[in-house]
């Protein structure tokens, strides 16, 4: 980490799908470094959860109804490098993909047949493809082996929790985020509207988009 942050700086990105220890030991480890010029620049995060006063109406989930706080998996794992991460002043942006969102992200048997179908048209073109993009393919390819396997067992679907931060940092506009400042007590995490932060959490996502995205309906 450290040796492409110092070769790229602000240009290079961070992506966490787990609790924060490696990127809060990262900036732990070298904060002395950091400074107005030399930064850290975007970072995509899965976690955090945004409550009824942060969500729109329209785009809440029932299971969520009435809260304001809850405990998150990747954030409670971790609660110190959460805070490191969330409160370093020598990150530019932070894109978080949160509990509120994730959560109504399922990828079931029809997700699951149109990647069947998408597998099928790309096969047609696959000569035509860049060493970058035949190895993309071979990814497709083996997410959908995997959650055939995972389907078998798990009728109702898996939520896509970092598939879909894996998605935002692809394509940010897959979500629609709101600048907060995040609050946690007592492991309960929770988001207050801010005017000034640089950190900015989902309330919602456009499916069609995500799953675009995921299946690189831009780049396949």
């Amino acid at each position: 980490m450290y040796q492409f942050w110092k070769e790229y700086g602000n240009e290079l990105m961070f992506v966490t799908g787990a609790p924060l220890s490696n990127l809060g030991t990262f900036i732990e480890k070298y904060s002395h470094e950091m400074n107005e010029q030399n930064r850290i620049g975007l970072c995509v995060i899965q976690g955090g959860f945004a409550g009824d006063n942060v969500v729109p109406s329209q785009f809440r989930l029932s299971k969520f109804a009435g809260k304001t706080k809850l405990s998150t998996y990747n954030f409670g794992g971790n609660i110190k490098a959460a805070k490191t991460v969330l409160n370093c002043p020598f990150i530019d942006k932070r894109l978080l993909v949160s509990k509120n969102v994730c959560h109504g992200v399922v990828y079931g048997q029809d997700r699951h047949m149109q990647l069947k179908e998408r597998l099928s048209q790309l096969e047609l073109s696959r000569a035509s493809f860049s060493s970058q993009q035949h190895l993309s393919f071979i990814g497709l390819n083996l997410t959908f082996k995997g959650m055939q396997k995972y389907l078998e067992k798990n009728t109702d679907g898996k939520k896509f929790h970092d598939v879909l931060a894996g998605c935002v940092s692809v394509e940010p506009n897959i979500c629609i985020f709101k600048r907060v400042e995040i609050t946690e007590e007592k492991n309960q995490w929770g988001s207050q509207e801010s005017i000034n932060s640089n950190t900015f959490i989902s309330v919602a996502v456009n499916l069609k988009e995500f799953f675009d995205v995921m299946m690189m309906k831009e780049y396949l």
